[in-house]
């Protein structure tokens, strides 16, 4: 899943909660605190049944080369989810991600408080 939006749109968030959420589906043991991984850049939580779950941020990543170090595609096409937030920024990975990946974008509406969320599912736009 590809979350997208300005800087404090609110993809960290959105990431957290889902992550609870499919910790918690899953039966799994769920962290008293998930967090960020933007210093870390990946942080994969195990949830059962084999799957885990990854976080990306690449916001401080800057080439695919770098991504590639990271083992991104085996967390990509590997895990059980993972959220990848800032993906726009390596034109490389945006161009090799799934092709059935969910798009969520997040917006600040009019007056700044409020969000939108577009959810984009390429299996329904075809």
């Amino acid at each position: 899943m590809q979350l997208e939006g300005t800087l404090g749109a609110g993809k960290t968030t959105f990431a957290r909660g889902f992550i609870r959420e499919w910790l918690r589906l899953a039966g799994a043991a769920t962290p008293e605190l998930v967090t960020s991984p933007t210093y870390n850049i990946v942080k994969s939580y195990p949830s059962g049944a084999g799957t885990a779950l990854a976080h990306i941020d690449l916001y401080r990543v800057e080439t695919f080369a770098e991504l590639e170090a990271l083992g991104y595609e085996q967390y990509v096409f590997e895990s059980g989810c993972c959220l990848v937030e800032w993906l726009e920024r390596i034109p490389e990975a945006l161009a090799a991600r799934p092709r059935d990946a969910v798009t969520v974008r997040i917006e600040f509406e009019s007056g700044g408080s409020r969000r939108k969320l577009t959810i984009e599912d390429p299996k329904k736009s075809s």
